[in-house]
């Protein structure tokens, strides 16, 4: 791994306390009360070298020493970076965002401390919140770090308590970070499920979604039919063409995919209700078909839907019931009038009390995340068909279905 010196003049003359020295016999701690701040991170001449932090260069490394704080012997410390973009770490860069942010890896040595290029800069797009590529910023900026330490308990990843140091502070001139270097999930891909449900196009309800991990998407609710075929394609049939590759899908198995050469056309098994993962990682395509847990359907919920439609009573027309698939629930076969106000709650308006976000607008056939405590929703054209009230990624959202 090449490591990059951004610091001038971190030359091994420095001195520092031997990570390695030998112990007493009978080596005492010196615990601490509360954090103590005291000045152990080597602290070089500043330069005027200016970084990119890169896709390219995510693994390349700030290379960094310290010494080891007064614990009476050399005890087995965590050392933690923190970086910010406010020399004091107290002001944030963007209100309501934290002031700094804390690096995931650990260190252990301290003539060793060295930051990745990648995780310097997924600090740095966080610390601006930034979620889409044209928010990236561009431009140099001046970054601080210092070291959080602390003595790890031998065998396992607990800290002793009251054994908390925080260095002082240096400089990382000139950084800049050139791409998202976060993960936001939720945000298209461009990688469809294509095939017989969906007449072989690229609607948005079939396109993969980012989700929390690199290289990981997924289509958190789908439903296949038994006998359907489809494939894994890019909405062109481009450079993403993914199929059959000889065997038979299984649910709850990955199943790593032939392509992108035009291969086959997969085939569902049975029918398939659930979510559906697609991970991409050094060029391989897996697919992963996970089933919904069954339920029981035709049973109430205690779960209403209220409003102008049925004078914000509890009737049983209007009450939610389960269906063959956990958490999704349905309203079927009513009217409700264009314009007209409704909300989903429980019987006495307690712990379930459903509307919208403010500004949020209801469409036909769009699934509509709910808010706990919002505001009323509003029918925006006559409506008649089923209400579809689901959880999905810890959200309560719901569809109008029209017949």
């Amino acid at each position: 791994m090449k490591k990059i010196l951004l610091f001038a003049a971190l030359a091994s003359t420095m001195a520092f306390t031997s990570c390695d020295e030998s112990k007493d016999d009978h080596p005492t701690l010196y615990p601490n009360d509360g954090v103590i701040v005291e000045n152990f991170l080597n602290t070089p001449e500043m330069s005027n070298m200016s970084v990119e932090f890169t896709p390219d260069n995510a693994a390349n490394v700030v290379h960094m020493t310290c010494s080891q704080p007064s614990y009476g012997y050399a005890a087995t410390v965590r050392y933690n970076v923190e970086v910010s973009y406010s020399e004091d770490f107290t002001t944030p860069t963007v209100e309501g965002l934290p002031a700094y942010a804390t690096l995931d890896t650990p260190f252990y040595d301290c003539s060793e401390v060295n930051p990745t290029y990648g995780e310097l800069a997924t600090a740095m797009c966080d610390l601006l919140g930034l979620k889409s590529e044209k928010e990236v910023p561009t431009g140099y900026r001046d970054l601080y770090a210092r070291l959080v330490a602390n003595v790890e308990i031998a065998g396992g990843a607990n800290l002793y308590p009251n054994t908390t140091y925080m260095s002082n502070v240096v400089k990382l001139t000139r950084a800049n970070c050139t791409y998202l270097a976060v993960i936001v999930p939720g945000e298209p891909t461009g990688i469809y499920l294509r095939g017989g449900m969906n007449d072989w196009g690229a609607p948005a309800e079939w396109e993969f979604l980012t989700t929390d991990v690199a290289g990981v998407y997924a289509i958190d609710d789908a439903t296949i039919e038994e006998g359907v075929e489809f494939k894994v394609a890019d909405a062109n049939w481009a450079a993403i063409n993914y199929g059959y590759n000889g065997t038979d899908i299984e649910f709850n198995k990955s199943y790593e995919l032939a392509g992108p050469d035009n291969p086959g056309n997969l085939t569902m098994p049975q029918k398939f209700t659930g979510r559906i993962q697609l991970t991409v990682k050094a060029g391989t395509y897996t697919l992963l078909f996970e089933p919904a847990e069954p339920e029981t359907p035709g049973l109430q919920s205690g779960i209403y839907l209220k409003g102008d439609m049925n004078g914000w009573a509890n009737e049983g027309a209007w009450e939610f019931i389960t269906t063959e698939v956990k958490n999704v629930w349905l309203v079927q076969g009513v009217t409700i009038g264009a314009g007209d106000g409704f909300k989903v709650a429980d019987a006495d308006w307690g712990p379930i009390n459903l509307g919208g976000a403010a500004g949020e607008v209801l469409a036909i056939g769009k699934a509509f995340t709910l808010a706990s405590g919002g505001e009323n929703i509003t029918c925006p054209e006559a409506f008649t068909g089923d209400v579809e009230l689901k959880i999905q990624g810890g959200a309560y959202k719901l569809t109008l279905i029209a017949l």
